[in-house]
């Protein structure tokens, strides 16, 4: 299967200029970038007419299958949302509750450009089946709970990262120290230690997650991490708020990726992220839009937007970087982060509309949004179009199911 991209502004993310050209796909790799193609045996063509391709976005910190909480808590701070909003109704889940939910979020994200996610959630299986059926690119973080085992989190890491080309991934963490134990802890050290894995994990959001920590253990999270070798192999920290110079030092020593969630972190009023001093101290810094339950839209657009309205120093073309390339590093899917020849075929095009005046990356970040999203292509297949999205079932059933699992819900907390 050969898919033609003429006549495209291209930012490849790589560092390298942007061009007018053409990109030619081989199935769901990158066959050739050039100024011209001559190619003649092509299955699909599409006209870019002079709009902007770039790499799709990665979502590189989510709970996609919370879109059934959705709009709810408002108002509460982190503990107190997850502990009485949340956490309730997530003990009312089953397996098949995660996949109905996580199709509904996909389906969002593909419209807004978004290519991949980093989901942590229950039931991750559901969720790798549910991005298989939808056609999306997913990374599950996998923990070890009451829902799995050791054994399961060894067996899955190997089948789902034993093919390079899978649109599923799998990596090991837990959901933050303020929720693990350690006889939790212990066997998540095995596993990372044994799989020689990258540890993930919410880490630093508020003061209180930092300030209880040193209670506990007299040290803050990050360094409490660091002391049972987690970071060994690297990995990926969420939210990153409040990190003290020592927490600093472990993550460049360590090459942990920080990933930020403004959205998430305005919405629960945990504060800002102080992503300019870490790019000054040479940190690649990937975007979230966390969970829709502390974010109603999952929109990378806003992220962007957030970012540059809260630290206006940070250069356009870094925030847009933040939200592609360093994304894919961050969710350890390197071979989808910029568009180079061999590298797997998730790209978007961006209405040109939007730049006017502007520097195409300020135009972008300024003023990009999700109805500019004219073309959303994943692992070398269309998945969205100006128009409408391409799945093989229906929507408004994808829909209905997500409606009746939150209403069950909702009505189960209630009795």
């Amino acid at each position: 299967m050969k898919t033609l991209l003429k006549n495209a502004q291209i930012i490849k993310m790589d560092d390298s200029p942007i061009m007018t050209g053409d990109i030619l796909i081989e199935n769901n790799r990158i066959k050739q970038i050039a100024e011209e193609i001559e190619c003649e045996d092509f299955d699909k063509f599409i006209d870019c007419k002079g709009n902007i391709i770039l790499p799709g976005f990665k979502n590189a910190h989510a709970h996609t299958a919370m879109t059934f909480l959705r709009g709810g808590g408002k108002g509460l701070k982190l503990q107190d949302w997850l502990f009485n909003y949340c956490f309730p109704r997530e003990a009312k889940l089953i397996p098949s509750d995660v996949y109905y939910c996580s199709k509904v979020g996909f389906v969002e994200y593909i419209q807004a450009g978004i290519t991949a996610s980093l989901d942590q959630y229950f039931y991750p299986v559901e969720i790798g089946r549910a991005a298989k059926d939808i056609g999306f690119r997913v990374v599950l973080h996998a923990t070890f709970n009451n829902y799995t085992s050791k054994e399961d989190l060894i067996r899955l890491y190997h089948f789902y990262n034993s093919d390079e080309d899978s649109l599923v991934k799998y990596q090991i963490g837990l959901h933050a120290e303020y929720t693990s134990c350690p006889e939790d802890e212990k066997v998540i050290g095995e596993v990372l230690e044994e799989l020689k894995a990258p540890f993930f994990v919410h880490i630093s959001e508020t003061k209180n997650e930092v300030n209880e920590c040193f209670e506990r253990h007299g040290m803050s999270p990050v360094q409490y991490f660091d002391s049972l070798g987690f970071y060994k192999y690297g990995g990926s920290g969420y939210h990153c708020i409040y990190f003290s110079d020592e927490d600093i030092e472990i993550y460049k020593n360590k090459s942990v990726y920080m990933v930020t969630n403004p959205g998430s972190n305005q919405y629960l009023e945990s504060g800002i992220c102080p992503v300019e001093k870490y790019i000054g101290l040479g940190f690649n810094l990937a975007i979230g839009t966390d969970g829709p339950a502390s974010n109603y839209d999952l929109d990378m657009f806003a992220e962007m937007r957030l970012i540059h309205k809260n630290q206006p120093n940070i250069p356009c073309k870094e925030i847009l970087k933040m939200a592609t390339a360093n994304g894919a590093r961050a969710m350890m899917i390197p071979d989808c982060d910029t568009l180079v020849e061999g590298k797997l075929a998730d790209i978007i095009m961006l209405d040109k509309e939007i730049v006017g005046d502007k520097d195409i990356y300020k135009a972008i970040v300024e003023d990009g949004n999700k109805k500019c999203v004219k073309m959303t292509m994943i692992d070398g297949k269309v998945l969205y179009k100006e128009g409408g999205i391409i799945l093989n079932e229906r929507l408004i059933d994808i829909y209905r199911k997500a409606k009746e699992v939150t209403e069950r819900i909702n009505k189960e907390v209630e009795e």
